[in-house]
């Protein structure tokens, strides 16, 4: 992806929530579409790909992941395509999820 500046993005993202609560006090409204939304996905079984917390066999670790929601709520788990750097970024965080919850296994 060359000319698209990742930190930029990520900074972006990470400031949105607070762009938000400036502009409209709050962000239960953003959530309140996100979760009907889903329901919707769910009840219509319409297969509808959301980045939704789901088990992710190839990482042994629950992520939000890009995920096919029908009746039966994830269908399927799609592998986005990472770089080098990104798939860095990922193990760190994926070792980190397994180190913070394996005290409740």
């Amino acid at each position: 992806m060359q000319g698209i500046d990742l930190d930029k993005i990520y900074e972006k993202i990470q400031r949105k929530a607070y762009v938000i609560i400036d502009a409209k006090g709050s962000t239960y409204y953003g959530i309140g579409i996100c979760a009907a939304t889903i329901a919707e996905a769910l009840l219509n079984n319409t297969s509808q790909v959301f980045p939704v917390v789901n088990y992710v066999e190839s990482r042994k670790c629950y992520l939000s992941w890009p995920a096919a929601i029908g009746s039966d709520g994830v269908e399927q788990s799609f592998d986005p395509h990472l770089n080098a750097e990104e798939e860095k970024k990922l193990q760190k965080a994926v070792l980190a999820i397994q180190e913070a919850t394996s005290k409740y296994e």
